[in-house]
């Protein structure tokens, strides 16, 4: 579980997580999870991104944005390296401007 109001160390997984939960004021808002060789975010408005969109290398991933329980706009970042078909998916987590947690996942697809 990942909280917008501190900032963690990076996260690592060999394999996994079977899902990422954002949590904002206490409360969950989002959660990542691996799904049918996609990944799905579930929020206000549930979106899947597929390898294709991760591996974009002229946007160097792809974004999901939200906003917090106080109105600043967040966002998390999902990338995998599109040089590296064995990349694992990695998910940055964002507040504004500031990283709250870089997590690389066991996710590869």
């Amino acid at each position: 579980m990942i909280a917008l109001e501190r900032v963690d160390d990076y996260l690592e997984f060999d394999t996994g997580p079977e899902s990422i939960i954002i949590n904002d004021a206490g409360k969950p808002v989002l959660e990542v999870c691996l799904s049918e060789g996609a990944i799905l975010v579930h929020g206000s408005c549930d979106e899947i991104f597929f390898a294709a969109d991760l591996r974009n290398s002229e946007n160097e991933g792809s974004g999901y944005y939200f906003k917090t329980q106080e109105g600043k706009v967040a966002h998390l970042w999902l990338y995998a390296d599109p040089d590296d078909p064995n990349a694992a998916a990695q998910v940055g987590v964002y507040v504004g401007d500031q990283e709250v947690t870089w997590i690389t996942t066991g996710w590869v697809f």
